[in-house]
């Protein structure tokens, strides 16, 4: 898996543990999940945090070990 994809129909998960997947991008797929509460994408590959403009529900976003870029 290098992208997040085919979450869309889950409109109601509220925890989603994408970690040690080698996700490179994570710009679209979380687009529909609005009751999302909990992400953990640890343990990726993932250099851009980009994508959650949607997640107003979300306490909990765990995004260690990954190559973030400053």
């Amino acid at each position: 898996m290098t992208a997040i994809d085919g979450l869309n129909p889950l409109v109601n998960l509220r925890v989603l543990d994408l970690s040690n997947n080698q996700i490179l991008s994570m710009r679209s797929g979380l687009f529909d999940l609005i009751e999302l509460r909990e992400l953990d994408l640890s343990l990726n590959k993932i250099e851009v945090v980009e994508g959650l403009d949607s997640q107003t529900k979300l306490e909990v976003f765990r995004i260690n070990n990954n190559k973030l870029k400053l």
